[in-house]
């Protein structure tokens, strides 16, 4: 699996969320703040169902590969 901390609010763009992202991964998002792998800042794509608002698919980057074969645990602060 893979964790990560939204730091912002979700930009909603024409088929997807932009969500600006922190974690620590081998590579990066779009618009990213790290030079290679390691902990970082950048911004990957959520789609999420209209009606239920449950994410069913994230793309790495702007323009990268839909991965749908996912299983996604949110939370937030209480």
């Amino acid at each position: 699996g893979h964790v990560m901390i939204v730091m912002n609010k979700p930009v909603q763009s024409m088929h997807a969320f932009l969500i600006r992202v922190a974690d620590s991964a081998r590579t990066g998002h779009s618009h990213d703040t790290r030079r290679h792998s390691g902990i970082g800042m950048g911004t990957l794509l959520l789609k999420a169902d209209p009606v239920s608002g449950q994410p069913y698919a994230y793309a790495w980057k702007e323009g990268g590969f839909w991965e749908d074969n996912v299983s996604f645990a949110m939370g937030r602060p209480a």
